[in-house]
């Protein structure tokens, strides 16, 4: 303390030599300098507070020691904050010495622009304070010329002096470092703020009672109330939207895509995680919430106008009126990305408005579909509290002038599926009812509500209206309960036996049916183990082809010779006391048999047919059994062996004539020819037998093409259309599946990347992000892990990252993992009630797949020492934290605490992600700016545009030194200040320690 006040007094007595001699500021800067040791700042002498007790002594300011200051302050001889901390001490300064008030405003005037800190993150801190408090010193001293305007002399001085405090405190706020570091403070110093917010009322409190008889002018008083006005905004937000403004995109081939997907691959899964990829969609590429509601509504009737007459006409129906209405109810309960509070209702209207332009759009659905499409789903709209009746009125009446639809006279031959999946809706709930009733004693009730199912279209518009309420898997259930039941045979008649017989084969036909249409997991989702899941799961073929042959129901021999002989004496099969269950099992080993003598020429192809005519001439489920193993053996054997196996399967679905045998013969036998149809073609090359009444467009890869070829064309198709359709989800469905994601991903990243223009490789981007979402988080694991990977780590490659690409592709990276972490997340609650039974959304593959193949991480890697070696890269001297240390003071990863990161890296994707922003440091840390470190700072910049929420996932395993490789890396200018503050968790002292230290930095 006495060496400090003895240089103190040298540093006075210089001083005053200066001010004697009139020495100039850099005179008098090479002086102090030689007195202070290296690296010894002036604040340690209080330098600062000297110089201004100096300079504002009298009632004028010394202009000279105030030049001494100046210089001070640029040459780092003080620092800013102890500036600001000496200059709140004058408080008398406003109204007694108005001068002098005047000069330290030019000061503050002249380093507004530049306030930093070149110290350590404690003192950025300190500076944090400093500029609240120099903030709270400003509007007090307006608040006091206010209150003391009439007892003052100097009005003119004192009036310019309030514009200039206004002037200091907007250019204060309008740079993003200070405002940052304002914000920092009002963090750190909850006093202050709250004393500020006090003044700023009393403030507006004050101008609001002077307007009577005012002695400053109403042009200040005006500026002034402005300025207080845009620094409360701006404390209320400190960190301003990045990217392009919200509504600048009018369209989205992303949400055409993806609504196209949720209407065919996850009909029958609840909407909120489909909401959930909208909001995304929606923040992500700043679009208006009207945007979203056109863009959603139009692509349900692209998909509608698309699927007519095809197998999937019914669930754009379905998804069209049940789904779309509940999907705009939950996101008008969801406040807009762009903050915008207009009525849900006004948005829906301006988007419908939007709507009525795709005039041939709206009439090729109406003509497709045989109605107004846009009524009934308006009508929707309205029963849903979406729209009022005034609404409704207006669309449709300039709907009904727009058209140019020629309207029939005649009446139409049959009802439009609209009006039909409408009032399937609460048929559903009563069939439900229904078959909740006891059938143990009256099985024929229960056969006549299940036959009058299955007449005309009504057993579809059931199954469309049943899985677009998420109600399908309790009808399969009791489906599944009846089977069992009829499963059984216990001392019955010949009556009895004959309709166990029928529920038994109806039953069954109609969970096939359900299985191929909706998936199998709607018939095994309750994890039970009956007799038809358990068929289905080994024996069924789906849409990854047939299954194998090892997987197939075990056989009795002994059953099976004596089921041989009654086949091939021509003896029909009788019901009584039969187990059905078991003739399913063991008559594909009969047919195996009876196929083994055909080929050896033992029996004759006419024989063959009669014992295939009588197999299949009371019960359709058997056939439908045997066919399942047709498939399963036909895929194992070569093209010259599969002649006559093809022919029996041929001769299987072959319709059968003569009168009925049965009751419900003709429906059992249509939905039987359905089910084996769509089993030979999931599993088979070829069509068989004139399978082509349906128009469903079937995609196979050609066996001469390589399959880098063929995803070439149809990713260049989707480029140029904008928009999928059927054929293209099933090509990339195929693909996967040939390939593997893996593969798959690495060959879509390449497409783009040979792009070049700028537009091409927007439209690339929203188009892949919704191509991924087939299988989003396999695919975007893959995208993290290995793709991106050898990319950096090619330098072959790094000539691909140079903008455009470059940026292409980090938008493709953050949105990918955006939309898979979103998609995790809405599927938390769920997996964790329903296990594995609980289906995934596109290809419905679980993630067991994912973490087979994630051999690069040890069960170990969970313990947080490990984390600590996987987040730290190589280059970090003994300083730096570690990830435990940072978890425990918030740091970077705001989300992990210590308790959570066991957890937290467990899951293979946050592993992916870690070991990937490993590689951004290490990459950052080489102080190299070229294509890779402009790839890691669009990366870090695009994640940041994803909300906070999701930014604050992503971001999460951001090392702390990378932050400040980022500023030092990039360009003047290139990166954003508001970094700081959305990666760095503010609520904590550590965190807002680092984050003053990014905002200096940025100030350099």
């Amino acid at each position: 303390m006495e060496i400090i006040k003895q240089k103190q007094m040298i540093l006075k007595s210089l001083l005053l030599k200066a001010w004697r001699e009139r020495w100039s500021d850099v005179q008098w800067s090479a002086q102090v300098k030689g007195l202070l040791q290296k690296g010894t700042s002036g604040d340690v002498y209080n330098l600062a507070e000297m110089l201004l007790s100096q300079a504002l002594i009298g009632p004028s300011p010394n202009t000279l020691i105030l030049s001494y200051l100046k210089h001070a302050i640029s040459s780092q001889v003080v620092s800013y904050a102890a500036v600001l901390t000496s200059m709140v001490r004058y408080e008398d300064l406003f109204t007694s010495r108005p001068y002098c008030m005047r000069s330290l405003l030019d000061l503050l005037v002249s380093c507004a622009h530049k306030i930093s800190c070149h110290g350590n993150a404690e003192e950025c801190l300190i500076l944090c304070q400093s500029l609240l408090t120099a903030v709270f010193w400003l509007l007090r001293g307006i608040l006091h010329a206010l209150e003391k305007q009439r007892e003052i002399k100097e009005t003119f001085v004192i009036a310019k002096n309030m514009e200039m405090c206004s002037d200091v405190l907007k250019r204060l706020y309008e740079a993003k470092p200070t405002r940052g570091l304002l914000y920092i403070g009002r963090l750190e110093d909850a006093n202050t703020w709250n004393g500020i917010e006090q003044v700023l009322t009393s403030i507006r409190n004050t101008l609001i009672n002077q307007q009577q008889q005012p002695v400053f002018s109403k042009e200040l008083r005006e500026k002034v109330d402005r300025h207080l006005v845009e620094i409360q905004k701006y404390q209320n937000h400190p960190v301003s939207p990045m990217g392009g403004p919200y509504g600048a995109k009018i369209n989205s081939c992303t949400i055409n895509i993806i609504t196209y997907m949720e209407a065919i691959l996850n009909i029958t899964i609840d909407i909120q995680p489909f909401v959930d990829q909208l909001v995304l969609i929606e923040t992500i590429q700043k679009l208006h919430r009207s945007t979203v509601y056109l863009e959603l509504i139009r692509a349900s009737f692209i998909g509608t106008v698309d699927s007519a007459g095809s197998s999937d006409e019914l669930k754009w129906a379905s998804f069209t009126y049940l789904k779309v209405p509940q999907i705009l109810a939950r996101l008008k309960m969801i406040p807009t990305s762009d903050g915008n509070m207009v009525d849900s209702s006004e948005i829906l209207s301006d988007a419908l408005e939007q709507l009525l332009r795709f005039l041939p759009l709206l009439d090729a659905a109406d003509t497709k579909c045989n109605c107004d499409c846009l009524q009934y789903l308006l009508q929707e709209f309205n029963k849903y509290g979406l729209m009022d009746e005034e609404q409704v009125s207006k669309i449709l009446h300039r709907r009904a002038a727009e058209t140019q639809r020629i309207k029939s006279s005649e009446m139409p031959s049959t009802q439009p599926n609209a009006s039909l999946i409408l009032r399937a809706e609460p048929t559903v709930t009563n069939i439900l009812k229904t078959l909740d009733a006891d059938y143990s004693k009256s099985q024929e009730a229960l056969l006549g509500v299940l036959g009058h199912m299955m007449s005309g279209k009504s057993f579809e518009l059931i199954l469309a209206a049943a899985a677009a309420t998420l109600k399908l898997k309790k009808f399969a259930a009791k489906l599944i309960k009846f089977n069992e039941f009829a499963k059984q045979a216990n001392g019955e008649g010949s009556k009895a036996s004959y309709t166990r017989a029928l529920l038994y084969d109806i039953s069954f036909l109609m969970l096939c049916h359900i299985a191929q249409l909706y998936g199998v997991e709607m018939v095994t989702a309750n994890g039970g183990d009956s007799f038809f899941e358990n068929w289905t799961t080994q024996c069924l073929p789906d849409d990854n082809g047939a299954k194998p042959l090892e997987l197939a129901l075990k056989s009795d021999q002994s059953k099976v010779d004596l089921l041989l002989a009654t086949i091939n004496s021509g003896s029909e099969m009788k019901t009584s006391l039969t187990k059905w269950h078991e003739q399913c099992i063991h008559l594909p080993y009969v047919m195996q048999e009876v196929l083994n003598a055909w080929e050896h020429s033992a029996i004759t192809t006419d024989h063959v047919q009669k014992m295939v005519d009588n197999v299949r001439s009371r019960m359709c489920c058997i056939p439908v059994c045997i066919a399942a193993w047709l498939c399963s053996y036909i895929s194992v054997l070569g093209a010259s062996e599969r002649s006559k196996p093809l022919k029996m399967l041929q001769m299987f679905m072959v319709p059968l004539g003569g009168e009925p045998v049965m009751q419900f013969s003709n429906e059992r036998n249509i939905l039987m020819m359905n089910v084996m149809k769509k089993m030979c073609s999931n599993s088979l090359d070829v069509w068989l037998h004139g399978h082509s009444s349906s128009t469903d467009s079937i995609f196979i890869i050609p066996k001469t093409k390589p399959t880098k070829e063929v995803l070439k064309e149809v990713f260049e198709k989707v480029v140029h259309n904008g928009c999928v359709d059927k054929t293209v989800l099933m090509a990339m469905d195929q693909i996967i599946n040939v390939s593997g994601v893996q593969w798959f991903c690495e060959a879509i990243i390449n497409e783009l990347l040979s792009l070049n223009r700028k537009d091409d490789l927007q439209a690339a981007v929203e188009i892949i992000i919704a191509l991924f979402q087939v299988d989003i988080e396999q695919l975007t694991l893959a995208l993290t892990r290995n793709v991106l990977t050898q990319i950096l780590n090619d330098p072959c490659q790094w000539q691909n990252l140079c903008d455009p690409r470059g940026h292409a592709l980090a938008t493709v990276s953050v949105w990918c993992i955006a939309a898979a972490q979103t998609s995790q997340n809405s599927y938390k609650e769920a997996r964790e009630k329903e296990s594995l039974f609980k289906p995934l959304r596109g290809r419905k593959r679980g993630r067991s797949d994912v973490e087979k193949d994630d051999s690069g991480f040890s069960k170990d890697e969970s313990r947080p020492t490990k984390l600590r070696r996987m987040l730290s890269t190589a280059d970090e001297d003994n300083s730096t934290a570690t990830l435990a240390e940072f978890a425990a003071n918030g740091g970077i990863m705001r989300l992990m605490s210590h308790s959570q990161q066991p957890q937290i890296m467990s899951d293979p994707f946050n592993r992916a992600l870690a070991s990937l922003f490993q590689l951004f440091a290490s990459i950052l840390s080489e102080n190299i700016i070229g294509p890779r470190s402009e790839f890691v700072m669009s990366f870090v910049k695009e994640a940041l545009q994803c909300g906070e929420n999701v930014s604050c996932e992503i971001l999460q395993f951001m090392p702390v030194n990378m932050i400040s490789q980022l500023f030092r890396s990039s360009l003047a200018g290139t990166f954003p200040a508001d970094l700081a503050l959305a990666v760095c968790d503010l609520e904590l002292p550590f965190g807002r320690k680092i984050a003053a230290k990014m905002l200096c930095l940025s100030r350099r």
